[in-house]
């Protein structure tokens, strides 16, 4: 009697199971019917990354990539590199907007080394980079997203994904409009301008121009407390150490900082210099090459407080192909104030040391900058981008004045 109990038992749980997994499988066909023709599910944190995750898919091995935030974005100009570059290497720019060592580590790791398969990464920093205050809404907005989900749910997640439209599109489901209505045309014209920011080898076309108090307050509260995060230097060592095992160089690039953004740091030069410091230690213990941006970047070089123009970013990217041409170590670039406003910049030159002068004592002219392919005109836009937007505290005291970081 007992057995036959037992066994009822067991068929009753068995039927359970068939029903719910019928149940399942016809949601599943129903939402596959739903969403056939649609848009794919947004699976990264916002158009502008599933962009880049789709040209690196379509562009396939590459030479170099460059990584960090819209400021590496901006700064590295793949086209000037392969002009310039003795070797002709191709490079493709995975950079993005808000990308903190703590986004752009699992970003390089997982995503562009797999992808792009590049023998050399450069990877732009600045003090900026490495400030706590402008860390955690950027890393959130990654970590809530399915390819940025870490941990093993996050891992599980993405494999389901890849066979369930249900799981892959259950944010969707969770808010109807993101499939037909405000929100699929609010996602649609998203994706519409991630196209229409980025060149083909991953360039950021669109200038945000400005430095009025609106967008000196965003950088402001970014910068607030500035000291280098622990969590974004032991990314960069995980990240970089992954790398070197993978069998890829990476390089460390100081990126330009406008000496309006300087003034807006708490303690002003002090605290870029001690992100120039911390820079040349963790180059020194990953046994990496650091390229230095050098002094002598004016506002006129920079769109708003953060952002190289094209012009100063070509001239960047030319000086860096000469770094890379020097023998392995610190590197620095001098560049030089030109007349009216503008800048110009020296070769770069090999130090001993972080810190040290270039030895010799005269200057070259930076490396020319040939004529290449015609680029779409760069869009220009009034006020930040969404992603790059922040709330703005109450004014603060003037920071210190600039002044140029000490000799070592």
């Amino acid at each position: 009697m007992d057995g036959v109990i037992g066994m009822s038992s067991g068929g009753r749980r068995l039927t359970a199971l068939v029903v719910a997994v019928a149940a399942l499988l016809a949601v599943e066909v129903a939402v596959r019917v739903l969403t056939d023709g649609m848009a794919p599910p947004l699976r990264y944190s916002d158009q502008h990354v599933a962009q880049r995750a789709t040209m690196m898919e379509a562009e396939g091995a590459v030479d170099v990539a460059f990584v960090g935030t819209s400021m590496a974005w901006q700064a590295l100009d793949p086209a000037t590199f392969s002009l310039v570059d003795p070797e002709g290497r191709r490079a493709f720019n995975a950079g993005l907007q808000g990308a903190v060592p703590v986004v752009t580590g699992p970003w390089l790791v997982d995503h562009v080394i797999p992808a792009l398969q590049p023998r050399t990464v450069v990877w732009g920093l600045s003090s900026l980079d490495l400030s706590p205050s402008f860390g955690a809404a950027p890393l959130a907005a990654w970590e809530s997203a399915p390819e940025g989900r870490p941990g093993v749910l996050g891992a599980v997640e993405r494999a389901l994904a890849e066979v369930s439209v249900l799981v892959a599109r259950r944010a969707q489901l969770r808010r109807p409009s993101d499939l037909a209505g405000d929100g699929a045309r609010e996602e649609a014209a998203a994706a519409a301008q991630a196209r229409a920011d980025t060149a083909p080898d991953g360039w950021r076309l669109r200038q945000t121009p400005g430095r009025g108090e609106a967008q000196a307050a965003i950088q402001r509260a970014r910068l607030e407390d500035w000291r280098p995060d622990p969590a974004d230097l032991d990314e960069i060592v995980r990240a970089v150490t992954l790398a070197q095992q993978a069998g890829v160089e990476v390089v460390l690039a100081e990126l330009p900082v406008s000496p309006a953004l300087v003034d807006l740091h708490p303690r002003g030069a002090r605290d870029v210099a001690e992100a120039q410091r911390v820079l040349a230690v963790l180059a020194d213990e990953l046994d990496v090459t650091l390229v230095e941006a050098g002094p002598g970047w004016v506002d006129a070089d920079f769109s708003d407080f953060t952002h190289l123009t094209p012009e100063a970013a070509q001239r960047y990217t030319a000086d860096l192909v000469a770094a890379l041409a020097r023998p392995p170590g610190v590197l620095a670039a001098a560049p030089q104030a030109a007349d009216e406003g503008g800048a110009g910049s020296d070769d770069l030159g090999v130090v001993a040391a972080a810190g040290q002068a270039p030895a010799g004592s005269g200057s070259s002219p930076s490396a020319p900058v040939p004529d290449g392919p015609a680029r779409p005109s760069a869009a220009v836009s009034p006020v930040p981008d969404a992603a790059e937007a922040a709330s703005v505290p109450t004014a603060a005291a003037a920071p210190p004045a600039l002044v140029p970081p000490p000799a070592a």
